[in-house]
């Protein structure tokens, strides 16, 4: 189970990046989206529900 502090830590950096990540990802050809970080961005957001991917 993670510490408290480190989910808050998790949830900050996920909210911090989101949309800028995302928009990023969309602008990219499938090749520069394979390795994205919009990708664990999402797969971490999907694990915790914390947003619509």
């Amino acid at each position: 189970m993670l510490a408290a502090d480190v989910i808050v830590s998790v949830h900050n950096i996920l909210a911090y990046n989101w949309n800028q990540e995302q928009r990023d990802y969309d602008e990219q050809d499938p090749e520069g989206r394979e390795h994205h970080i919009a990708n664990d961005l999402n797969r971490i957001a999907r694990h915790w529900g914390l947003y619509q991917v």
